[in-house]
């Protein structure tokens, strides 16, 4: 009964490690991304992804550097608890500073925390909603470095709506990369449509055209002709995303 009950616990751990996993992999551009940017076999990382093998960590790791996110986050471990004026991200890689700290500490960078929302939904422009300057959060320059960022191209800014579900959702805080160099099939961008900021998944077409995914089904995905899509305005890629719990 006990190796029962025990074995029931394990296979629960696998399956909620395994639902972790498809969100972060959907988020880092698919599974065929992330398994080769990881050096993890695609079968591999499916059955991890279909709860049909129990992860060893050394993949997992691998897996959660190509997502963007911690081994911590995919095993679903608790972070310290959060005092006044600084949070953790990740395995200690980011804290959100004080008013009147304006220095990073060590092997940190300041990146700017805008206060503009970029539409994940439909009919929002950018939204300001505060002060001119913006806030700043620490985060780890090796860390930024890791998902190719250089820290002068970071940003931070905040998703409204929910037409990215359930990847990006209402209130996400997104890392943007202004310095994503070309469009990558499969990756999340904000951008501006038609005056609008909006969040995206971009799907190159072989004809030359493009279409921008909702991850949401009740939003339907949007195409650009070739002759049209250089009157998008890309403004950068979407390198990573939290959300309180």
């Amino acid at each position: 009964m006990v190796s029962e009950v025990a074995d029931e616990a394990d296979a629960s751990e696998i399956r909620d490690i395994a639902e972790r996993l498809k969100l972060a992999v959907r988020a880092a551009g698919g599974n065929a991304y992330v398994a080769e940017a990881s050096g993890v076999p695609l079968r591999t990382l499916n059955s991890y992804m279909a709860a049909a093998a129990d992860p060893k960590l050394t993949k997992l790791h691998r897996i959660a550097v190509a997502c963007g996110t911690s081994i911590d986050a995919l095993l679903g471990r608790k972070l310290p608890a959060e005092t006044p004026g600084n949070s953790v991200v990740g395995d200690k890689i980011g804290m959100r500073l004080n008013d009147d700290e304006l220095t990073a500490p060590e092997d940190f960078v300041l990146i700017p925390h805008l206060e503009v929302r970029a539409s994940a939904g439909p009919g929002l422009a950018t939204v300001a909603t505060g002060a001119e300057a913006p806030r700043n959060i620490a985060f780890r320059q090796n860390w930024l470095r890791s998902l190719g960022i250089t820290p002068v191209n970071a940003e931070f800014i905040e998703a409204h709506g929910d037409s990215m579900f359930p990847t990006i959702q209402d209130g996400d805080l997104m890392l943007l990369d202004r310095g994503y160099g070309e469009v990558v099939n499969g990756k999340i961008y904000v951008l501006v449509v038609n005056g609008l900021v909006v969040v995206k998944r971009v799907s190159l077409l072989a004809f030359g055209g493009l279409m921008l995914i909702s991850d949401n089904d009740r939003y339907p995905a949007e195409t650009v002709a070739r002759d049209e899509v250089n009157n998008l305005n890309f403004q950068a890629r979407v390198a990573w995303f939290g959300r309180p719990i």
